[in-house]
């Protein structure tokens, strides 16, 4: 695969995750909106002690970019769709580029 037949597959994925049919409307601190797409899914840790697997529940919403006025720790995130609040975290991007919102 050519170089930009990779970068219009990565502009696409991209694309998807705030315009595509998962995405939905997100609220900061009730005021400023955006799209993404929202995952909650578990991340598998490493066993404890008494070789139990720890499974962390890590909700994140998938991005295009960052959306202004986030601020670790103190910007609170609302789910449009379920009114879910959560309080922003860190931002970061996965193996492929796209943004990561995480939340806790």
């Amino acid at each position: 695969m050519s170089i930009e037949a990779l970068e219009i597959m990565n502009q696409h994925r991209k694309d998807c995750t705030e315009n595509g049919v998962s995405s939905e409307e997100f609220l900061i601190n009730g005021a400023t909106s955006f799209y993404g797409t929202f995952d909650k899914s578990h991340i598998e840790e490493k066993t404890d002690s008494a070789n139990v697997d720890q499974k962390n529940l890590s909700p994140k919403i998938m991005v295009n970019d960052m959306p202004s006025g986030l601020v670790g720790g103190t910007s609170v995130i609302k789910r449009v769709f379920t009114g879910e609040e959560y309080i922003f975290s860190f931002y970061g991007e996965d193996t492929e580029g796209i943004g990561q919102i995480w939340l806790y």
